[in-house]
């Protein structure tokens, strides 16, 4: 079962040639604001900035599957692999170079940080802008809201980082 969804998932990605559906990879940058691997004594930061490589894979004009891989090494490691299902609402005409989003997926994140050592799951909802240049080139940022089990407690435990956390990305990249 599983490789029949892998499958079906690699065709999706790599064979259709329809005029609204397009692929993409970006290079990016997120910044959660929560300072994951914060040293007590000299170190100040209020953010964890998180490196990474995103793709896309549009399934209908309306329609976007988008996944990645993130980290980074400050004070330790960080890894995360978002995977979200984003809706793409049509402005007037396809051709118009803005693609707003609205998103919803999970994201698994992997650490040793101290405050933050194993795997976590959390949820996030956001919203996206992509900037399309030339038909292929295209910059997008936006914003993601984070949900872990902490939304659905009254008393919140000390996790990682707890509901409510906001990251802000951006990135630039290629369709093709």
């Amino acid at each position: 079962m599983v490789k029949k969804i892998i499958f079906v998932l690699l065709f999706i990605i790599f064979s259709h040639n329809s005029a609204y559906c397009a692929n993409g990879v970006s290079v990016s940058v997120d910044t959660i604001f929560v300072p994951l691997g914060k040293k007590e004594n000299n170190d100040n930061r209020q953010i964890t900035i998180i490196y990474g490589v995103r793709g896309f894979s549009e399934l209908h004009e309306n329609w976007r599957i988008s996944y990645g891989f993130s980290g980074t090494v400050l004070n330790g490691f960080l890894v995360s692999i978002p995977v979200s299902v984003a809706y793409v609402p049509a402005i007037t005409n396809y051709k118009v170079n803005l693609r707003p989003q609205v998103f919803a997926g999970v994201e698994p994140f992997y650490s040793n940080f101290p405050d933050f050592n194993g795997l976590k799951w959390y949820g996030h909802i956001g919203l996206g802008l992509d900037y399309i240049f030339d038909n292929k080139w295209f910059i997008n940022v936006g914003s993601k809201f984070y949900i872990n089990e902490s939304f659905f407690q009254k008393d919140v435990i000390n996790k990682a980082f707890n509901t409510g956390v906001v990251s802000l990305y951006g990135g630039a990249g290629f369709k093709y």
